[in-house]
């Protein structure tokens, strides 16, 4: 049944027909869905290791590899993306003008709630850490990637629950993309490799919910670059000879300047989760709200793959895609 709706996604997303192309994009998604419960959750209490996603959407696709490494109150993870389709200049609902560009992401988050020391003796007492020695967060990191890894994250969970944590980061991104174009003296095709890169700084806190929900606030400047309009160009021909035309963005690629401001929320339910941002750019006054909704589920039990929707003041239509491997976490 859950390779039937792939299927169905797949080819209205990517516009393919039903041959063998198709079925093996199925199968790798459907594969994938089932053994990703091998890696590690991405939160402030996890643990380490690799994921792959890919997301097949009306304007954006995307295949990345992405490694994490995770202690007790901080994360650090390292993305490897690139496009697996083409796609014209229309805005997405996230506003990320780095998606036509094959990039490296690197993410750093760190928790700012500290454990008081009541807490963290209980804690300390639970797994059998002696109280003068070791029982400090340090001891508590170096327990945590052994056999007490779950408990000890599970306390920490419970015991910062009287005093939700709050949590900042940063995000450095830098990428390259191979532009094709018209020049505007020819009517040759032509092409520039360009580079842009996104830096960004975030802070958010959960709600005092058993961690089943958080929100953030993240400020972003971004460089890249964007086709220009598409269009068909005919030069004369002589007589009686056959027409040919080019088509394709007329002119270079220009630069592109972002200051995006996004909220996030997110919110994980039994039967689903969601995580929802709205992003103005301040530059453009562009309005993006995307709306990721995890609806699949991996042998771990972890959300791994759902459907997205999005919007934009600028094409003031709602866009559905589709995303497998890519795990609920929160931020």
């Amino acid at each position: 049944m859950l390779k039937t709706i792939l299927t169905l996604a797949v080819l209205s997303m990517l516009h393919l027909s039903p041959n063998v192309q198709a079925e093996e994009i199925v199968g790798a998604l459907s594969q994938k869905l089932s053994s990703t419960g091998d890696t590690k959750n991405s939160n402030i209490t996890g643990g380490a290791g690799t994921t792959f996603e890919l997301t097949a959407g009306q304007k954006d696709k995307r295949a990345s590899l992405k490694w994490t490494m995770d202690n007790i109150d901080s994360n650090l993870a390292v993305e490897f993306s690139v496009p697996t389709g083409s796609s014209d200049n229309t805005v997405l609902a996230n506003l990320d003008g780095l998606a036509k560009f094959n990039k490296v992401t690197v993410n750093y988050k760190s928790a700012l709630t500290s454990l008081d020391i009541t807490k963290m003796l209980e804690i300390c007492n639970e797994v059998g850490i002696a109280i003068t020695s070791g029982c400090d967060l340090e001891g508590l990191k170096a327990q945590s990637k052994g056999k007490n890894a779950q408990k000890i994250s599970d306390l920490i969970k419970e015991a910062w629950n009287d005093a939700p944590p709050k949590f900042w980061g940063t995000s450095l991104s830098y990428g390259s993309n191979k532009m094709s174009y018209i020049a505007t003296d020819s009517t040759t095709k032509q092409s520039e490799t360009k580079y842009g890169w996104a830096a960004s700084i975030y802070y958010g806190g959960f709600f005092k919910s058993k961690y089943k929900s958080m929100w953030a606030i993240e400020a972003k400047r971004e460089e890249s670059y964007k086709d220009g309009d598409n269009g068909i160009i005919c030069p004369p021909q002589e007589l009686n000879l056959p027409i040919s035309c080019v088509s394709g963005p007329l002119g270079k690629p220009t630069r592109n300047i972002k200051d995006i401001i996004s909220f996030h929320y997110r919110q994980k339910f039994d039967k689903f989760s969601i995580s929802p941002s709205v992003n103005f750019d301040n530059r453009s006054d562009t309005l993006g709200i995307d709306v990721p909704i995890f609806l699949f589920k991996d042998a771990g039990n972890d959300f791994v793959g759902g459907i997205n929707l999005g919007w934009t003041n600028e094409e003031h239509e709602t866009t559905l895609g589709i995303f497998i491997g890519k795990k609920f976490s929160f931020y």
